[in-house]
């Protein structure tokens, strides 16, 4: 296992997503197909968003992974019933009903039941649910998936059709659960405020009570009469894999997934009327409004014979899976080496019919998306990015989505370097995956509201000080246009001296197992030695080096290290996850005689073994009575990690890569096996582990070794942990045993995977590497990667060419002027004797540093540059929005694709409602921008701050927030004043994917074939002028970059075959003396620009273009903080009116305690009991019928019971 497994019997239940709906496919061009991976998908709001998104007809097959039933069971009921049922508002209620509220009415009831006994009927085997209706676009990946979904759907329908008794103690058991639950949700909560991007702080006073109505009355409805109605359990929510009634998790928000932002501003489809607060009820209605625009779109998508969409299900965990995955791709077989999941025996078969070679309908196992949730601050974002990176096709069009949560500060760029555990472009070039927004230094994703509430916003409203990041990750080496079409995309070797690969992995080792302390409160230690192993797969496979010197170098490193204070006791499992993989045997575990000479093999558990393997598994069996001090106290302990021991004269060593179930061990031969039991924490059965050891650990001192199982807590100095510390001891034992005991086996295999190493051997990062081409002129080194002093971060990339064509030899050996200049972020050009070579790196560089190397005898040249750091020269810093070409098609690299006809339009004829444009077109700027800006003379110093205030202006006029007339027509002109762009606004649309705004315009670059037009055109029109704003030098070859992608992100035409672009280059110009916009462009305006009569004769020269706020990177440096100085701390501090509202919510959530406590007066907190009642104890005010109930009650009582 590459994560640490922590205790945690009965973990919440995410059936509703906790984040809002992203477009899984907004960095594809619309005619690409996409292969998207979600991991730890949740709910199927970002699939519904994404089908919303799409223009063009399309081919759509997503890949859903998640480690808990019971959420990937709703989701395929969602989908069944959009498949199934008509378009009628009273369905959609229907079905808002059922997927979003904890109590039903009886209708929805009846129309839930009436689909899962649908489901049940055509799951009987995985061949009947292939043949089925929804097997024509809902496939599962492996038989298990469907029995583990087809047993949720039974129990649904089981709770339903309770009766009588049963009914009665299930419904109080849901009453108890919610009433507990309802007492940790916060009174008034902004959380679900995120959800409205850029309008968050103008939902905060209408949404904050909203959650505590959804749990209180158990629907978002505000009528009384609904309300009422809805009174019956809804049985999707009520059953998960904790086995606990109602593990719904306590924030669990509907409108937190759903994009409420259009509740807060006029719409042109629904005009508003200013208001200085905004009903609740109406931040619902907008809610579902959405929601019922995904399931029109989605039943849409499903009817159209044109468009080809597939969703496929795997119910396990996502490393598994991806690991599984990557077996498929590498030895096409479906029998993989791995568990589905941990506390389960059944191994990962991909037996559901698609992944078999010759399978009709093929699931991919290679992907252009990869969405891994929130799962990075679960799971760990080096664990993601080891699983990910080989599942990605490479492409510049691929990705991997994370969403990480930071905290603002003043060194921000610290944050994403402790959660890669090193330098960023260090790990990236490593990896070949970069952040492109750190690449960049921009985004057109926006989370600058996020960084603003967590700025302003109170701990106790749900602002945990932290804001969340959707950070896309893509092959840095595939970034640059030009290195493609130099070098293609195959992979570039990577070359390292032994010792500075050495300890740069050293370094990485050590953070990843040594957080800083400021990490600790929102970030735990994720990985294991098993990471650690993966990662030297990784290095393996992509770096050419000294292997063995390396290995000895970093073993060396690693034996030597006083910095963790538990690196020596996990030192042996380290060489036990290197021989498992292959990737290097130690001599001590195989040679341990010389080391320890009287050691004898066929002694203690070895003594009837022929021959001992140098790594053997250790199979412990561990009773439930031990684990009695866990289950009683370990919450309270903050869910600990587990791990595993094995102790004697020899040392101590810890073993976190080990495999937990619930069930009994016997052997069957030579082989181990075990009868798992169902019910895992809430059963009765021993908890049995497996763990891979070296063998001579156990051979030195058999008789005296101990073989043990432990807990160590997440927090270590609260008061649950200092409990749990009371009852195991100083050594945190639950169990131990000696190791001849009947509750240990040794065995040469884990428990079922009998062939484990030679499977998981396989795991391969390789990609295809460049291979030059056989008339090539220059022979063209790999990449040699050279370190800083501290080898952490790279201090130059050299490549040597050696020349290979006699002219070219003879020029340099006479002395020809050698020179270097840089041709793009990641190339170079040497020019020598009027003859020219192009050299193409991995990851962009700064070539104004650059040093040469001239050998005119031996005929080569020598380049070594140092690697792009933000803020500095070279790179992207000149050119920060490329659009490529990719399969012949001009494609977008970092300005994301959306659909503009889909995007809520705003009414712009209210201007006081228009504050909160201002407010977000001005978090564009960093603090350090905002600073620039506050200069008389700054224009020119930054260009993009120029070219951000230009969009600034452009917005802000369109929009009339700038307490003058609208302007209809705008444009750009030169420093010199020639107007170079004219741009014709139709609309202002919230762009709700990526919570910013986007100006639906045309756009008409002004050239010779469009100027005498434009001329007559604007004679002709009634405008009170062109308001055209003055641009920079730098500025203008910026918009010449910047106009290409603002029209192929909202393209809905395709590119003909003689493209200009495909000749040309992107962009045509770089001082606009021609267009910079393709020959396909001019002749494609929007219906809107059609629709004014004065305009129709520019219609042949313009092209329809999304322009959007260039938002600032927050992970890289401070933002927001200048922000809340200009508003003179509207936000930032507390006033009198702000205290007084607090002490009156402090008030109601005193009243309202007070009140259950009378309501619950003289009854049992547990069964509602009334005879021989006793108060408890301590706080003199809950009373129990019986000492059963009170324990039964103790875990959520305790955290309110004071004396």
């Amino acid at each position: 296992m590459s994560h640490k497994t922590i205790f945690c019997p009965e973990p919440s239940f995410y059936a509703i997503g906790g984040t809002v709906a992203s477009c899984l496919t907004q960095d594809l061009p619309p005619e690409e197909p996409a292969r998207v991976l979600s991991l730890g998908c949740g709910d199927p709001r970002s699939i519904l968003f994404s089908v919303q998104c799409a223009k063009m007809d399309f081919d759509y097959d997503f890949t859903c992974c998640d480690i808990e039933p019971g959420v990937l069971a709703r989701n395929v009921i969602l989908l069944a019933l959009i498949f199934e049922g008509n378009k009628s508002e009273a369905r959609n209620e229907k079905l808002w009903n059922i997927f979003y509220h904890i109590k039903l009415d009886r209708e929805s009831l009846s129309a839930l039941l009436d689909q899962c006994e649908k489901l049940v009927s055509v799951s009987v085997d995985i061949s009947s649910w292939n043949n089925s209706r929804y097997g024509s676009f809902m496939r599962m990946c492996d038989k298990r998936t469907l029995s583990k979904l087809r047993a949720q759907w039974q129990t649904y329908i089981k709770n339903a059709k309770l009766a009588g008794r049963e009914k009665k103690e299930y419904d109080e058991k849901f009453t108890k659960a919610l009433n507990g639950t309802i007492l940790k949700v916060p009174k008034h909560d902004i959380s679900s405020t995120l959800a409205s991007g850029p309008l968050t702080m103008e939902a905060v006073e209408s949404t904050q009570s909203l959650l505590r109505h959804y749990w209180t009355k158990g629907t978002y409805s505000m009528d009384p009469k609904v309300i009422a109605t809805a009174t019956i359990p809804n049985p999707t929510l009520s059953h998960s894999f904790s086995g606990k009634i109602l593990a719904l998790y306590f924030r669990s928000d509907p409108l937190l997934s759903i994009h409420t932002g259009p509740a807060f501003c006029g719409l042109k489809s629904a005009p508003k009327v200013y208001k200085k607060k905004v009903e609740p009820s109406h931040v619902v209605k907008v809610a579902k409004r959405e929601f019922f625009e995904w399931v029109k779109s989605f039943k849409d998508a499903l009817t159209n014979k044109k468009n080809k969409l597939t969703i496929r299900f795997f119910n396990g965990d996502a490393m598994s899976f991806c690991k599984a995955l990557n077996y498929c791709r590498v030895q096409k077989s479906i029998d993989t080496g791995y568990y589905v999941a941990p506390w389960t025996t059944s191994l990962l078969r991909l037996d559901g019919g698609d992944y078999n070679e010759d399978s009709e309908n093929k699931a991919p196992v290679m992907f252009n998306a990869i969405d891994t949730s929130n799962l990075a601050d679960n799971l760990g974002l080096i664990n993601l990015l080891l699983i990910t990176t080989p599942l990605l096709i490479r492409s510049p069009l691929s990705c991997v989505y994370s969403e990480t949560k930071f905290r603002p500060g003043d060194t921000p760029i610290n944050a994403l370097s402790d959660r890669i555990c090193g330098d960023i472009p260090a790990v990236s070039l490593l990896f070949d995956l970069a952040p492109i927004s750190y690449l960049m230094h921009v985004n057109s994703r926006s989370s600058t509201h996020a960084v603003l509430l967590t700025l302003v916003g109170d701990p106790k409203g749900g602002c945990d000080g932290t804001f969340g990041e959707r950070i896309t990750w893509k092959l840095a080496s595939l970034s640059d246009p030009l290195s493609v079409k130099v070098d293609g995309i195959q992979t570039k070797i990577l070359e390292y001296e032994s010792t500075q690969l050495a300890h740069f992995v050293f370094g990485i080792y050590q953070k990843m197992f040594k957080p800083d302390e400021h990490m600790r409160d929102i970030d735990l230690i994720h990985y294991t030695r098993g990471t650690l192993v993966l990662l030297l797969k990784l290095v393996k496979d992509r770096v050419k080096t000294d292997w063995d010197d390396f290995m000895k170098q970093f073993n060396e490193l690693v034996v030597g290290d006083t910095n963790l204070s538990l690196g020596k006791s996990n030192y042996q499992e380290l060489a036990a996850q290197l021989h498992v993989m292959g990737l290097h045997t130690f001599d001590f575990l195989g040679n341990y005689r010389q080391a320890h000479p009287d050691a004898q093999a066929n002694v203690g558990v070895f003594k009837d073994w022929k021959d001992v393997p140098p790594v053997v598994c250790i199979v412990l069996t561990v009773s439930r009575g031990a684990l009695k001090p866990l289950i009683e106290t370990g919450g309270g302990a903050g869910n600990p990690f587990l791990h595993c021991e094995t102790w004697n004269r020899g040392g101590q060593n810890y073993y976190s890569c080990f495999h937990p179930v619930f069930g009994k061990v016997r052997r069957e031969g030579d082989k181990v096996v075990i009868d798992e039991s169902p019910d895992g924490w809430h059963g009765t059965s021993p908890l049995v582990v497996s763990f891979w050891v070296p063998s001579w650990t156990l051979i030195t001192h058999p008789n005296d070794t101990i073989v043990a199982f432990g807990a160590m807590p997440m927090s270590p100095r609260t008061t649950g942990a200092l409990a749990l510390l009371l009852r195991l001891g100083q050594m945190m034992r639950l169990s131990e045993t000696n190791l001849i005991s009947k509750n240990v086996i040794v065995t040469r295999t884990r428990p079922y995977l009998h062939s484990e190493m030679e499977k998981v051997r396989t795991l391969s990062f390789e990609r295809d590497t460049f291979v030059p081409s056989p008339l090539r002129s220059v022979e063209i080194s790999p990449v040699q990667v050279k370190l800083d002093e501290s080898c952490q971060k790279i201090a130059s990339l050299t490549i040597r060419g050696d020349l290979l064509v006699k002219i070219a030899k003879d020029k340099l050996s006479s002395g020809a002027e050698v020179t270097v200049v840089q041709s793009s972020p990641c190339t170079l050009q040497v020019q020598f004797g009027g003859l020219r070579q192009t050299m193409a790196f991995p990851f962009p560089v700064d070539v104004a540093q650059a040093k040469t190397k001239i050998a005119r005898t031996s005929s080569y040249i020598e380049v070594s540059v140092p690697a792009y750091y933000p803020l500095t020269s070279g790179g992207f810093s000149h050119k920060k929005f490329p659009v490529s070409l990719v399969n012949g098609r001009p494609a977008n690299w970092n300005i994301h694709y959306l659909n503009l006809d889909i995007l809520p339009q705003l009414d712009l004829r209210s201007p006081p409602a228009l504050f909160w444009i201002t407010n977000h077109l001005s978090m564009m700027f960093s603090d350090r921008e905002s600073i620039i800006r506050q200069k008389d003379e700054h224009a020119g110093e930054d260009w993009v701050v120029d070219i951000k205030e230009s969009i600034e202006h452009l917005l802000g006029q369109y929009a009339g927030v700038y307490g003058t007339s609208r302007q209809m027509i705008l444009g750009l002109k030169s420093p010199v004043g020639k107007v170079l762009v004219l741009i014709f606004p139709t609309d202002l649309r919230l762009d709700l994917g990526s919570h910013t705004l986007v100006m639906d315009a045309c756009i008409l670059p002004i050239t010779p074939a469009s100027e005498l037009a434009v001329e007559v055109a604007l004679r002709s029109m009634s405008h009170s002028g062109i308001s055209a704003m003055a641009t920079s030098t730098d500025e203008v070859t910026a918009w010449c970059d910047l106009l290409p992608a603002f029209v192929e992100r909202c393209r809905n035409w395709e590119h003909r075959e003689n493209c200009t672009f495909k000749r040309g280059g992107i962009p045509l110009t770089k001082d606009f003396h021609r267009s910079p916009l393709c020959s396909c462009a001019p002749g494609n305006p929007s219906v809107d620009f059609l629709g004014k009569r004065e305009w129709r004769g520019l219609a042949p020269y313009v092209t329809r273009a999304a322009i959007s706020p260039i938002q600032p990177v927050s992970y890289l440096e401070p933002v927001g903080y200048e922000r809340i100085k200009a508003l003179k701390g509207m936000y930032a501090e507390i006033t009198q009116e702000e205290e007084a509202e607090k002490a009156r919510r402090a008030k109601e959530e005193e009243e309202e305690k007070e009140r259950l406590e009378k309501e619950m007066a003289g009854k049992c907190r547990v069964c509602l009991k009334t005879e021989n009642l006793m108060r408890c104890g301590r706080c003199k005010k809950v009373e129990y019928c019986s000492g059963a109930c009170q324990k039964a009650d103790w875990k959520e009582h305790k955290v309110g019971c004071k004396s």
